[in-house]
């Protein structure tokens, strides 16, 4: 990449998502690229970040003084982020353009899809950055297509890519007859909203999912085989006393 290149990242206001992007920033800055991670007003004036090469840049959730707390419901918050964050991310890369540094590629987070139509709105290449394991996005994308029905009542599974699975196997989400966040299962089945249409999706999201997929599956069923293994040493051992 060449300096010219300029990237901007936004992750879901979360520590668990600022941080992976923030290391992939600093990734492309080693590379040449240069790297601006916006986040929340209310992160960057609550929180003491170390970016190293990777630039700062501010947006609003509409919850500048105290974050979530000024909202009453999940719902609510996350109506208010796409909201007002659609709007002041434009504004951002506007503003970037306006000053001669224009955004060549924007890479949003997957739990803010409205963040990719605001970039392709203003012509610029978007890319969706999923901070969760391959395993867990291929599991959400089968509910998402429809071949896996929430709530998971089967005893197990046997889906493309990976192995056998059980409900103790899942995410909380996909089990649970009662979940308390219906919110956040919403927010994670529309990570395959990223690149715009169900068909577009399909499609973009199969090829992030199975390029390390096999790989994916091979690990979870080593732990398998090690669990098993684990369960019948342990079998032995109690058998002998």
């Amino acid at each position: 990449m060449a300096t010219s290149d300029l990237i901007l990242l936004l992750p879901y206001p979360s520590q668990g998502h600022i941080n992976p992007m923030l290391q992939f920033g600093k990734r492309c800055a080693a590379h040449g690229a240069s790297a601006t991670l916006a986040t929340t007003r209310f992160i960057l004036n609550t929180t003491r970040p170390q970016p190293g090469p990777v630039h700062l840049a501010a947006i609003s959730d509409g919850c500048d003084r105290a974050g979530y707390a000024e909202v009453s419901s999940i719902p609510g918050y996350l109506d208010r982020l796409e909201r007002v964050g659609s709007e002041t991310l434009e504004s951002l890369l506007r503003s970037e353009a306006a000053a001669g540094r224009p955004v060549r590629l924007l890479v949003f987070d997957a739990f803010l899809p409205w963040a990719g139509d605001v970039g392709r709105r203003l012509g610029l290449a978007t890319a969706a950055f999923f901070t969760q394991s391959c395993a867990v996005n291929a599991l959400y994308f089968h509910v998402w297509e429809g071949r896996l029905h929430v709530p998971v009542q089967a005893a197990e599974l046997d889906l493309p890519g990976l192995p056998r699975l059980r409900p103790r196997d899942l995410p909380s989400f996909l089990p649970d007859r009662d979940s308390i966040y219906p919110a956040y299962l919403q927010l994670v089945l529309n990570q395959s909203l990223g690149e715009g249409e169900k068909g577009q999706a399909s499609s973009s999201l199969a090829v992030i999912c199975t390029a390390r997929l096999r790989q994916c599956s091979l690990k979870l069923q080593a732990c398998s085989e090690m669990e098993r293994g684990r369960r019948i040493e342990n079998a032995n051992k109690g058998s002998s006393l």
